[in-house]
């Protein structure tokens, strides 16, 4: 009964303002995005990644719910020690993804001797703001500068890195894989961008502070976070994107003779044709080396130096080959079923492709050569 008695004023005066139901529905959604990441941990074994992401989504949730209590005057608003938590947590937001981005990029285990150095600030900041009043720390100019200098330090460097990593994840697979599917961080690209956003948003609070026009004008980055858990929620299963080793398959071109790699390019050629293996819309660069019957090493080379493509445009291209092949000859067939016969498994992925090696359109190279099927029937 006590218990009760002390929540009673805020069940009885509890009024849930409009404005705060975003707040609160994304903040469920990270949460959703949270647990989902975990449940797929054991399925696609990526243990390090998806512990990075779902803590990151995790502390997206909690900031998002801490704004809702904060709009709505609920229990929390009131606790000096639950709001320098959440004020911490959000120097945390560039460390996670950093490390989500640097372990899809590599197997390794994050180098642990060191890694909780990243989280320093936000440890630091938490501890020297429990010795700061609560007046202070909400209303000192000094405090709200020092917090604006910190979050944009543990932010924008940590975007640099991401992209960094992004970047080499994308050759990677493109040395190792034919498709992007599940191999797929476009999300990521699009989080750093909320991310450089935040820091400038954050990083002016105080100067528009001094400006009642400018502040008004200032948009509130928990909207952004909003936008961010929609969007998230919407893309194919983020949590299920897998990881991929940094295998140095450069490292012996110095040691392999140009007649060697011309030799090996001849026989792979002649076995990918033959067996069609371009039609695996899953094709990776280990099944067609034990194809071969060769190195992963000889392959790759003999593809990139003699070749002049990469493993993911090589097989492309001959997809591209297949699939004008079956425009002109089946002009009744939808371009969506050509491409998938082809061994494209996404339709932007086909138009991309096309788009690159044909200059045109499917479609547009269909109509251009629609008399040619006749002609060869003729």
């Amino acid at each position: 009964m006590e218990v009760e008695g002390a929540w009673s004023p805020y069940i009885k005066n509890m009024k849930i303002e409009l404005q705060s139901i975003p707040h609160l529905i994304a903040s469920c959604l990270f949460l959703i995005l949270a647990t989902r990441t975990l449940l797929t941990i054991e399925l696609n074994k990526n243990t390090n990644t998806n512990k990075w992401l779902a803590s990151l989504f995790l502390v997206l949730a909690l900031l998002l719910f801490d704004e809702f209590l904060f709009l709505n005057a609920l229990i929390f608003n009131n606790s000096a020690l639950w709001e320098k938590l959440i004020t911490s947590l959000n120097l945390t937001i560039g460390p996670l993804t950093y490390f989500y981005a640097q372990a899809m990029t590599s197997n390794s285990e994050n180098r642990r001797g060191y890694f909780y150095l990243h989280f320093l600030p936000a440890f630091t900041f938490f501890i020297v703001s429990l010795f700061i009043s609560s007046e202070m720390f909400n209303n000192n100019s000094s405090v709200k500068v020092t917090f604006s200098l910190l979050f944009l330090a543990t932010l924008l460097p940590y975007v640099f890195k991401v992209l960094a990593d992004l970047s080499t994840y994308q050759q990677g697979v493109k040395q190792h894989f034919s498709s992007f599917l599940n191999h797929d961080l476009s999300w990521l690209k699009l989080w750093a961008g909320f991310m450089v956003i935040m820091a400038i948003i954050i990083c002016l609070s105080p100067v528009a502070e001094q400006f009642k026009l400018l502040s008004q004008l200032m948009p509130d980055v928990h909207y952004l976070l909003i936008i961010a858990s929609v969007v998230f929620l919407l893309m194919p299963d983020i949590s299920k994107q897998k990881s991929i080793e940094d295998k140095p398959l450069e490292k012996q071109i110095q040691d392999l003779p140009g007649q060697e790699l011309t030799a090996a390019f001849k026989h792979i050629e002649q076995l990918f044709i033959e067996q069609k293996s371009y039609l695996n819309n899953e094709l990776t660069l280990a099944e067609l080396s034990k194809l071969c019957q060769l190195p992963e090493v000889l392959v790759s080379n003999a593809i990139n130096h003699v070749g002049k493509q990469c493993f993911y445009d090589y097989v492309n291209t001959h997809r591209i080959e297949e699939a004008k092949r079956l425009l002109i000859k089946h002009r009744s067939r939808s371009v969506i079923d050509v491409a998938m016969d082809s061994g494209f498994n996404a339709k932007s992925t086909f138009y991309n492709a096309f788009k690159k090696f044909v200059g045109q359109s499917p479609s547009e190279f269909r109509k251009a050569n629609q008399n040619l099927n006749d002609e060869c029937q003729a």
